[in-house]
């Protein structure tokens, strides 16, 4: 496997994505956090990946260096899509099972997934 640093534009998506969530309980773990601070956290966690990947250092002034941007809108599919790529960069530490960064992405996951097109027309129980 190889890993790489995503980008800012990627973790802002990936921030911005939250704020779909009106009336949708957050992630358990996840303090109420700005969309930089949550981003910084998103990015320590694959910077922690590439230094258990590679022996790369954690650039903490990069980290400390981003600022969320608010991305142009995404899809729930390009959410959906982008998370898949950051767990893939981010997983190869040992702490990513436990971490905040891996509860958000599970959370945005369902709440990216309930607002699929024709997802709430759907019935709730099948028969």
């Amino acid at each position: 496997m190889s890993a790489w640093l995503v980008s800012h534009a990627h973790i802002s998506a990936l921030v911005s994505a939250r704020h779909w969530a009106t009336g949708f309980p957050g992630p358990s773990g996840l303090p109420a956090v700005s969309d930089t601070i949550l981003g910084r956290l998103l990015l320590r966690e694959n910077y922690l990946s590439l230094a258990a990947r590679y022996g790369d250092p954690v650039d903490n002034v990069e980290i400390d260096a981003f600022r969320y941007a608010d991305p142009r809108p995404h899809s729930p599919l390009e959410i959906l899509k982008a998370i898949d790529c950051y767990e893939y960069q981010a997983c190869e530490h040992d702490g990513w099972q436990a971490s905040v960064a891996r509860r958000y992405c599970e959370w945005l996951r369902c709440l990216a997934v309930s607002r699929l097109p024709g997802y709430e027309a759907l019935p709730w129980g099948l028969d």
